[in-house]
């Protein structure tokens, strides 16, 4: 499919707000292409690979044994908790740890 509107203004360098994640999460529900969320939030599309990608869970639907070996059922999904959650870890590990709360006269 050729794209017509390549020469659109995405918003750079933004992280996407709750509502917006739980509009992809909508959006992802009815089968949605990511272009077409693109389109609609008007972000870059790397950001809703992005995502999608980490905010992707894999569940077991069914698991059953036949002639001791396991066969699992996997589904995935995109839960907007689980990719909030995510979001918040990594945005907590990276940032810079305050050098006060190692001294000694802070902790006694």
């Amino acid at each position: 499919m050729i794209r017509v509107n390549d020469n659109k203004n995405f918003r750079l360098g933004k992280h996407l707000t709750y509502e917006e994640c739980i509009k992809v999460e909508d959006y992802k529900a009815l089968d949605s292409y990511n272009r077409e969320i693109v389109d609609i939030l008007g972000c870059a599309p790397q950001t809703i690979n992005s995502t999608t990608k980490n905010g992707t869970v894999r569940t077991i639907k069914l698991r059953q044994k036949y002639s001791n070996k396991v066969y699992k059922y996997e589904q995935y999904s995109y839960p907007d908790d689980a990719t909030r959650q995510n979001y918040l870890n990594n945005r907590y590990n990276c940032e810079d740890q305050s050098k006060w709360l190692d001294h000694d006269s802070f902790n006694s």
